[in-house]
């Protein structure tokens, strides 16, 4: 997907859509990782 976009878009787009993505890999990770350790998800049903 790297290699397609940086053909396409150019090399910066494509450097920036990657890191936008672990970005937004990595909040969602912590989100989940600090709902988790305040008992969030103890009684999910």
């Amino acid at each position: 997907m790297f290699v397609l976009t940086t053909g396409v878009l150019g090399t910066d787009f494509a450097i920036a859509k990657t890191l936008a993505a672990v970005g937004l890999g990595l909040l969602g990770g912590y989100t989940v990782h600090i709902i988790h350790l305040a008992g969030g998800f103890t009684d999910v049903l």
